[in-house]
């Protein structure tokens, strides 16, 4: 082709047909007129990043053919309201044409829409899906997809086995071997295995939430004594059993995980000798936020109810060995046991609670108690944890009657313990009341990578570690600064929308999946089954496939143009070019 603008590696070429690589740009406008690859991209994602109306915002003219208010023409309006709950709040304004309910309901639940998703939703109807993600471990599929995924090769894609996944402390896979290269293939596992379940999971909202609890419980993955090891524990047996449970019982796990402890430097709080980090983020980053309601009286008096808790790593630096993983018994010798008072500021409103000596290892559990309880200070942690679901999964700037609404179930349901609190602030923020009330957010890299395999029916043998360049980890996520479980600071990675500005890695990646240059992870039968006969025939699959006929009339114009003039049939090259471009539009980059 004449333009060289596609953003893939120079060894790219060799994976696409050699005899397609040229003359494939449209000459028909004059040379001034046309815009280049890296135009029409640059100018639609400044227009999704900074706000500049470039080609259209993302969220403007992505309307089918309307039939009803808030429906459209796929049929799938999903306005029933369940029983108590009406169709929506007047901040929650329904756009003639707009998404549907269920659609939005799956871009926000999900780690992208498809329109197998769609049907199961319809089927089922919209609270049913609903209810059965809340709860996905009485659900066999999901404990069938997890028994395999640590027990078995995916006999469809290739992918696994990662037996580490099913094991506790002192596994047999979890602890072999003292060396580094031991550590790290433990740590590999769980990063590939986080790329799967985003893409293959069933219990896809589950999927959502571990991954919002591990940045808000964010531990580095790659800290030294053996923290590869304690990070498959702490998914394994603290986040995901707890991530759509008691936020009580997700906080102490987390306090007490040896990854934790070892992270924030719980190991190294002793009496008389207190180490301040650790509670300092459980209340900044887990619990209140920052300087909401305590100061630093309050984190020396918390540090020295959390004194006492030990991590061993057993055998070598590395933590190979039968007792890996292992948490010892509380050391009672190395907690402050006498008296305490704690004292919370508390905005104004001060609150006081007087410890008395001798309580030992169940200090922890005053702590969670004063933290998470409503009439205590659980009331601030209620505002602070409903706020960061808000912005997860509705909007940057979610509404205040929907945080108080998300609050409300908290405190309506923490008390009791047959009610899981998590899941039931989910389940407002995803009701049909409130879901209208969601706005375009921009993919994260996790999540851009995800999408796009689950529309585009990605064959995925092995997502590859942040060391091989040719493979979706190293090759994509290193690249955007996105690998699962990497990041050094405690606060996690973020959820906002500068962060993720970095244009060209995203550009790039629709071009690398487009022209089937990732190792082993391939959309090459998705792209050649796309019409040649028009650009309008394969715009609209495109359109169906990836956005279930949402794809914004801006972004399709642009693209339409692009265009103009292509030789047809069109080529292999030309739908690969096509796809790269619908990839890294405004419409696909959000959700």
């Amino acid at each position: 082709m004449t333009e060289k603008n596609v953003l893939i590696p120079e060894d790219a070429q060799s994976h696409a047909d050699s005899a397609e690589v040229t003359n494939q740009t449209p000459l028909s406008a004059p040379k001034e007129q046309r815009k280049t690859r890296r135009e029409v991209l640059a100018g639609g994602l400044a227009a999704l990043v900074f706000g500049k109306n470039v080609y259209g915002d993302p969220g403007t003219n992505s309307a089918k053919k309307p039939t009803s208010l808030g429906g459209a023409s796929s049929g799938h309006s999903g306005t029933a309201a369940r029983p108590g709950i009406q169709p929506g709040p007047a901040a929650c304004i329904v756009q003639v044409g707009s998404k549907s309910a269920i659609h939005r309901l799956i871009d926000k639940a999900t780690f992208g829409w498809t329109s197998a998703t769609e049907t199961d939703v319809t089927t089922m109807g919209y609270n049913a899906w609903l209810n059965q993600q809340l709860d996905p471990y009485s659900w066999a599929s999901y404990l069938n997809f997890e028994s395999n995924l640590a027990t078995q090769t995916d006999p469809t894609h290739g992918y696994g086995p990662y037996p580490t996944l099913a094991e506790s402390a002192g596994g047999l896979n979890l602890c072999a071997g003292n060396d580094a290269a031991a550590m790290f293939a433990v740590r590999y596992e769980l990063v590939r295995a986080r790329v799967i379940r985003a893409i293959y999971s069933p219990a896809q909202l589950l999927e959502r939430m571990v991954e919002f609890w591990t940045d808000h419980f964010n531990v580095y993955h790659q800290m030294p004594n053996a923290n590869n090891r304690y990070k498959t524990l702490e998914d394994t047996h603290h986040i995901r059993p707890n991530a759509l449970g008691k936020f009580s019982n997700l906080l102490k796990a987390s306090a007490l995980s040896p990854a934790m402890l070892l992270y924030l430097n719980g190991v190294e709080n002793t009496a008389g000798s207190p180490n301040e980090n650790h509670a300092r983020e459980i209340m900044e980053l887990h619990t209140l936020g920052v300087d909401n309601g305590y100061d630093q009286g309050t984190i020396v008096e918390l540090a020295k109810m959390m004194t006492g808790w030990e991590v061993v790593v057993p055998n070598s630096f590395h933590g190979g060995g039968a007792n890996c993983g292992a948490i010892p018994p509380f050391n009672n010798s190395r907690h402050d046991d006498n008296a305490k008072t704690l004292v919370f500021p508390a905005n104004g409103n001060p609150q006081t609670y007087n410890i008395p000596a001798g309580l030992g290892m169940t200090e922890i559990d005053v702590v969670v108690d004063i933290l998470t309880d409503p009439g205590k200070m659980g009331l601030f942690t209620a505002g602070f944890i409903a706020d960061k679901m808000c912005r997860w999964l509705s909007s940057y700037s979610p509404p205040q009657a929907l945080k108080t609404a998300v609050v409300d179930a908290y405190v309506a349901n923490w008390a009791d313990p047959n009610a899981n609190e998590i899941a039931e602030m989910v389940k407002v923020i995803l009701s049909q009341t409130w879901i209208n009330c969601a706005k375009d957010k921009i993919k994260r890299p996790l999540h851009l990578l995800a999408s796009t395999a689950r529309a585009c029916g990605a064959t995925i043998s092995d997502p590859g570690t942040e060391l091989q360049s040719s493979r979706l980890v190293g090759g994509y996520l290193s690249v955007a600064d996105h690998i699962p479980y990497n990041k050094q600071s405690p606060d996690g990675y973020p959820d906002g929308k500068e962060e993720w500005a970095d244009l060209r890695t995203r550009w790039e990646a629709g071009a690398r999946w487009s022209f089937n240059t990732f190792s082993n992870a391939s959309i090459s039968t998705f792209v050649s089954s796309l019409p040649t006969a028009s650009v309008a025939a394969a715009l609209d699959a495109l359109d169906n496939a990836l956005f279930g006929g949402f794809m914004s009339q801006a972004d399709r114009t642009t693209i339409t143009n692009y265009f103009n003039g292509v030789t047809l049939p069109l080529s292999l090259t030309a739908r690969r070019e096509m796809t790269s471009l619908v990839l890294a539009s405004p419409s696909f980059q959000c959700y």
